[in-house]
C-alpha cells in the first residue's frame, strides 16, 4: 500500500520529516505547487483508490475519477462554515463548502469522524456517510504516575500542590476559551490552589491573556502557545487533574482522545461530537455557561474519588474504542469492499 498526501505537511502531528522516514510514504507526486489540479489528476492514475480528507484537495480525485474510473473515499473531518473565519481561512471555507456537493457525489463512500458530524451532513449538505472514528495513540498519551506527573509540573513551573486544570486547542472564537477563562474566575474565588493551563494557538491569544488581567487571575492561568504539538504536549497532560473542552460544537474532539488516554477526568460542553467519545466515562456542561463549567470543575476537584474513577474509565474507553489500529483496519476493510476483495 502507498500514501499520498496532497499537503505533505500538517499544522499539527507528525513533521513532514518524520513521514518522509516511514515506510508507507511515496513522494512520487512530489511538487513544488501544493495544489496542481492538473498535475495530480494525471498522477492519481497510478493508484488503485484515492483517500481524500478534504473535499476542494479532492477535485483531483473526481476528475481521475471521471477521467480513468479510479474510485475515491472522502473523509469528513468537519463540516465547512465560513461565517466562522475571517481572511484567507474564510476562503478556504468557501471552497471546501462549494467542492463538497461536487466530491461526495462521485465518491464510492463518505466517512464521517463522528455521528454528529454524520448528521450535519445528512442535514446541511443531504449528503449519507458511515462513521469511523478517528484514533489515539495509546503509548504516547497514558497516566502518569505521580512522579511523572510532579516532574512534569516542575518543568511547566506549576505551583507544587496545585491542582491544575488543563485546556488544549485553538484560541479561536469556536473553541470558546473565553467560556473557561470566566469560569476559572469563579473557581479561584472559592479555590486558590488550582492552576489553569491553555495551551494553543489562535487570534484569540491576545484577548486572552488580557481577560486574565482584567479578573485578576493572571497568576493562575497560563496561556502558551509554544509547545509542539505532537512532541511537547505530553507534559501537559501528565500534569493536569482535569481536562476542558468548551467548544461549542466539537465535530470530533482529537483533545478529547488524548485526555482520555492520559487517564485524566474530562469534562466538555454538550454541544458536539464529545458526548458520544466520552460517553459515561466523562462530564458535560451546558454549552457557553461559565457557571455550569465552574461548578462542575469545583465538584470535581473536591472529589477525589469520582475524579479517579472517570479517570479510569475515559482510558479504558480510548483503549477499547478509539485506538488508531481499529480506525485503520477499519479503513481497510472499507478499502478491500470498494475494491471488490482484493
Amino acid at each position: 500500500m502507498t500514501v499520498f498526501d496532497v499537503l505533505r505537511s500538517y499544522q499539527t502531528g507528525l513533521s513532514v520529516s518524520e513521514v518522509e522516514r516511514t515506510a508507507i510514504a511515496n513522494l512520487g507526486l512530489r511538487t513544488r505547487i501544493r495544489f496542481n489540479l492538473p498535475f495530480h489528476a494525471l498522477g492519481f492514475r497510478n493508484y488503485d483508490i484515492i483517500h481524500i480528507n478534504y473535499a476542494f484537495y479532492g477535485i483531483p480525485a473526481l476528475i481521475c475519477n471521471q477521467l480513468a474510473q479510479i474510485p475515491f473515499v472522502e473523509t469528513v473531518h468537519g463540516i465547512p462554515q465560513p461565517e466562522l473565519e475571517k481572511g484567507l481561512d474564510e476562503l478556504g471555507y468557501f471552497a471546501e463548502q462549494w467542492a463538497m456537493p461536487l466530491t461526495s457525489r462521485r465518491a464510492s463512500l463518505v466517512v464521517s469522524d463522528s455521528n454528529y458530524i454524520r448528521e450535519e451532513l445528512r442535514r446541511r449538505f443531504d449528503v449519507r456517510s458511515i462513521t469511523i472514528p478517528l484514533g489515539v495513540d495509546t503509548t504516547r498519551f497514558f497516566p502518569s504516575t505521580d512522579d511523572e506527573a510532579i516532574a512534569a509540573r516542575r518543568r511547566l513551573a506549576i505551583r507544587e500542590g496545585d491542582r491544575v486544570v488543563v485546556y488544549v486547542g485553538r484560541l479561536h472564537p469556536w473553541k470558546d476559551p473565553f467560556t473557561l477563562v470566566r469560569a476559572a474566575s469563579l473557581v479561584l474565588k472559592e479555590r486558590k490552589d488550582v492552576t489553569f493551563c491553555l495551551v494553543g494557538r489562535g487570534p484569540l491569544l491576545g484577548d486572552i491573556v488580557r481577560l486574565t488581567r482584567i479578573l485578576g487571575i493572571q497568576d493562575r492561568v497560563i496561556v502558551t502557545a509554544h509547545p509542539d504539538y505532537y512532541h511537547g504536549l505530553t507534559d501537559y497532560y501528565k500534569a493536569a487533574d482535569v481536562f476542558v473542552l468548551p467548544t461549542k460544537k466539537e465535530g470530533f474532539g482529537l483533545v478529547v482522545l488524548e485526555a482520555m488516554a492520559s487517564g485524566l477526568c474530562v469534562i466538555a460542553s454538550d454541544g458536539g461530537a464529545p458526548r458520544e467519545l466520552l460517553n459515561d466515562s466523562g462530564l458535560l456542561f451546558k454549552t457557553g455557561d461559565h457557571d455550569s463549567l465552574s461548578g462542575t470543575i469545583l465538584n470535581v476537584l473536591s472529589d477525589n474519588t469520582t475524579r479517579r474513577k472517570l479517570g479510569i474509565a475515559a482510558r479504558a474507553r480510548a483503549v477499547g474504542m478509539f485506538t488508531w489500529e481499529k480506525c485503520a483496519q477499519s479503513y481497510l476493510r472499507l478499502y478491500k469492499q470498494i475494491l471488490g476483495g482484493s
